[in-house]
């Protein structure tokens, strides 16, 4: 709220009451009230004609009827109403009848006795007695102090004088009071401002220097747009090769799904016709069992012959030729690749246990690496003496890592269908090697048949193949590279 806007009848006639008690000041008064930004209204109801006449001729001043528009109010009220040496409330107001500044009685009483007896604002020579005593103006405040007013933050007080820090002191560069400014030894002869107008520069500076920040603030919301489009384009992305595995992954289940039908197919076709045959077979035999038990001996010794030719032409009948090992039973995948090895064979084991320490097979190519079995037969590290250690090593490769599936197995002599076999899968890199110190134990290698003694060997078998398809075509890509 301004009170330049304030027409309350009320008010209207505190004003006026107030100013018909001090003839000499009324004047003075009005004008304030004009530079202030009352509305025009107001003024005008508050001079008559004759006094009007009179202030334009005595002090030039202009009350037309122009729009308060025109005349915008430079004056805010609270300064008009505060002390102009300690810029606080007006505490007993007193004004100079030379440049009709108000001000606090005992601030200017102090100026006047301790510095110089001069006024401290128009510098024209000014006595104690010469100061003109405004009660009213403490009456006007206090009504003004009646209409609600959004207040200014008072700021910080001064820590001497418990003042409001009204005052900078360029040469100190602190904030000071009135107190510190006009009658302390500390900042005499110092120069000052106001602490608004410090202000008011200091907020414009940090203004100016919020600009860059605006700048690096546009940047930064650009750069941010930028990443969310990319955010939006990578996940897009993963969604459509997401849905094209998806869609592959169906296709090959498909294709599974088919070449199991045709395999099941042809089983059942052979299941078919051995079914057929025994069923016939049985019942032949059923029947046979049957005749002799029931047919009398005399007739029985009549049939004979016809029953055993009968047998001889099924005997002498070629069976159906089925080789169930055409149906693997293995299926392609399309995704992980075969498994891929060679068999190592130790021999004479017994020998090579004594006198060496680690053997290595022969060197085992897969799609431009090249690859060893490196065996301690007499164990290694923590396993040595008592278990035999396995390690596959990748002799020759890409630079980069690579993951391997790998399984290595011992080969039972005397039962194929019992086998020791170690599973895993590594990153493998040029001159590494993987595997295991304790593989097996050499007490059971003869034991458990992995060992015969007469032929003093056991067999290593290495199967390996990379984690993916994928890596599979780049290890043969890059092969193809260095051959050309």
């Amino acid at each position: 709220m301004n009170y330049s806007d304030y027409s309350n009848s009320s008010y209207h006639s505190h004003v006026d009451t107030l100013l018909d008690r001090n003839s000499y000041v009324r004047d003075n008064v009005l004008n304030w009230m004009q530079e202030a930004g009352f509305r025009r209204s107001i003024v005008d109801s508050l001079i008559t004609n004759q006094e009007r006449s009179h202030m334009i001729g005595s002090q030039g001043i202009s009350l037309g009827t122009t729009s308060n528009q025109n005349h915008p109010s430079k004056v805010s009220l609270e300064e008009i109403f505060k002390c102009f040496i300690c810029y606080s409330k007006l505490n007993n107001p007193h004004m100079c009848p030379h440049c009709s500044k108000l001000c606090c009685g005992p601030c200017i009483r102090k100026w006047l006795t301790e510095q110089k007896a001069q006024c401290p604002h128009c510098r024209t020579s000014l006595r104690v007695s010469q100061l003109v005593n405004c009660r009213f103006v403490s009456e006007i405040s206090n009504v003004l102090e009646s209409i609600p007013l959004k207040k200014e933050d008072e700021g910080d007080l001064c820590p001497e004088h418990q003042s409001k820090l009204s005052y900078f002191c360029s040469t100190c560069e602190v904030p000071v009071c009135s107190d510190c400014a006009m009658f302390g030894q500390k900042h005499k002869s110092h120069e000052f401002e106001q602490i608004t107008k410090r202000y008011d520069r200091h907020v414009e500076m940090i203004k100016s220097g919020a600009t860059s920040l605006n700048n690096r603030l546009k940047l930064l919301k650009s750069q941010m747009v930028g990443v969310e489009e990319t955010i939006e384009k990578v996940t897009r992305s993963k969604e459509e090769r997401s849905h094209e595995l998806v869609t592959a992954v169906d296709q090959m289940s498909q294709r599974l799904e088919l070449e199991l039908k045709s395999k099941l197919l042809e089983l059942l076709s052979h299941k078919g016709l051995l079914s057929d045959e025994i069923e016939f077979l049985e019942n032949m035999r059923t029947e046979i069992e049957r005749q002799i038990k029931e047919t009398p001996k005399s007739l029985l010794i009549q049939k004979s012959s016809e029953l055993v030719k009968m047998i001889t032409d099924i005997n002498d009948k070629p069976l159906n030729s089925i080789d169930t090992k055409s149906i693997s039973h293995e299926f392609a995948s399309e995704v992980v690749p075969a498994y891929s090895g060679s068999v190592f064979c130790l021999k004479p084991f017994s020998v090579l246990r004594q006198h060496s320490e680690v053997v290595y097979s022969d060197l085992f190519h897969m799609n431009g690496i090249v690859w060893r079995l490196k065996v301690y037969p007499n164990g290694n590290g923590v396993a040595k003496g008592t278990y035999i250690s396995v390690f596959l090593e990748m002799v020759k490769g890409l630079q980069e890592s690579s993951k391997y599936e790998y399984r290595v197995e011992l080969i039972n002599q005397k039962n194929s269908n019992v086998l020791v076999m170690r599973e895993f899968a590594s990153e493998f890199e040029s001159g590494e090697c993987w595997g295991y110190n304790r593989f097996f134990k050499i007490d059971l290698l003869e034991k458990e048949g992995y060992l015969i003694p007469e032929e003093d060997m056991i067999d290593c078998l290495e199967i390996l193949r990379p984690a993916t398809k994928l890596l599979q075509v780049l290890l043969r890509s890059e092969s193809v590279h260095k051959c050309t």
